[in-house]
């Protein structure tokens, strides 16, 4: 199997965690307790740690920054931070037209160090100048394997710098999509690199990326258009190995061979099990292969919490003509459970 370099839980001081079912008030940012923000996870990091957005929709509150100026979606604090998200089913809506301050935009990364990944992005630039709607602010950060989306009718524009002592954002294998909604920038560079844009920005360095209309394959692995295939930049690679793809499909951490991380099977007594209607089934006495992998492995078994614990599930009387009882209260069947014991009583 392929060496891939997902952030791993254990290169980090600490990992948090952020799910659509987490709360920022009563959770406590860990696995088993998420909070529901990744603002939320960023204020509570330290230097060092990492952040895991969940699958799920997400509605970005605005972080405002100052008294006039300055809202933003991401923010790291100057804090050295991985952020990181699973790809398409990672969905962050940032609305700008619901900031109270002058300028709403994506990213204010000053950390030279942190790195957002895996996420689809759909920004709806609110403000009425092209520095008030740019999707990188003061940025010194990383950014790999973003879709990021313009889903309003206000065009946005790449950078804003003014006179700000800044390197600019680092976009690797990331695509910007602005359906024709696009002004120039009003100040600021960046490097660019195994990048596509659907418009023509003129700011920075440009590697190994392209210009064109964007279509859904082009965030398809399987679908991938021809001209994005192995036609990135020759020093990075793909999981199998190959010369890296152009786009969100592309690099190590490119979507879809990401997607074989969170496959896993059963090892047990010389057998590969996999899950299959409440009973475990041989797979195979050999290592899986990737076709294996995707046919057969169990999705999201990587996020099992074996912890013992127990629920006490109280019942009510039914208002019924019939004298019996119910239960009354939920079980999150998102979360897996292995039934030890059953009483009734």
């Amino acid at each position: 199997m392929p060496n891939y370099v997902l952030p791993n839980p254990k290169d980090f001081n600490k990992v948090w965690y952020v799910s659509p079912d987490g709360d920022d008030s009563t959770g406590d940012g860990s696995k088993m307790a998420p909070y529901n923000s990744h603002i939320k996870a960023i204020q509570m990091a330290a230097s060092g740690d990492g952040i895991f957005i969940q699958a799920g929709v997400y509605e970005a509150p605005h972080l405002v920054l100052d008294t006039y100026y300055r809202s933003v979606c991401f923010y790291d604090y100057n804090k050295k931070l991985a952020i990181w998200g699973e790809n398409e089913n990672t969905v962050i809506n940032f609305d700008g037209t619901k900031g109270i301050r002058r300028d709403a935009n994506l990213f204010e990364i000053p950390n030279a160090g942190t790195v957002i990944s895996n996420m689809k992005i759909n920004f709806i630039p609110g403000k009425s100048v092209s520095y008030s709607n740019a999707i990188f602010r003061w940025c010194n950060g990383n950014f790999r394997n973003l879709f990021i989306e313009n889903k309003g009718t206000i065009k946005w524009s790449t950078c804003y710098y003014n006179d700000q002592l800044v390197a600019g954002p680092k976009a690797t294998n990331c695509i910007f999509k602005c359906n024709g909604r696009y002004t120039s920038n009003y100040s600021g560079k960046g490097v660019w690199l195994n990048c596509v844009f659907d418009y023509s920005h003129g700011g920075g360095t440009f590697t190994n990326s392209l210009q064109r209309t964007i279509t859904e394959n082009d965030s398809v692995l399987k679908s991938l258009p021809v001209d994005l295939i192995d036609t990135g930049s020759p020093t990075i690679l793909d999981p199998d190995n190959t010369r890296s793809n152009i786009g969100v499909c592309g690099g190590p951490y490119g979507w879809g061979f990401i997607a074989l991380m969170y496959k896993s099977f059963i090892y047990l007594n010389g057998e590969y099990l996999k899950l299959t209607n409440c009973k475990w089934e041989s797979v195979s006495d050999e290592p899986p292969n990737e076709i294996l992998f995707k046919s057969d492995g169990m999705d999201g078994h990587h996020l099992l919490n074996r912890l013992s614990t127990v629920n006490d599930v109280v019942m009510i009387d039914r208002v019924s003509s019939v004298s019996d009882k119910l239960f009354n209260t939920k079980i999150n069947l998102k979360k897996y459970y292995h039934l030890t014991d059953l009483g009734l009583m």
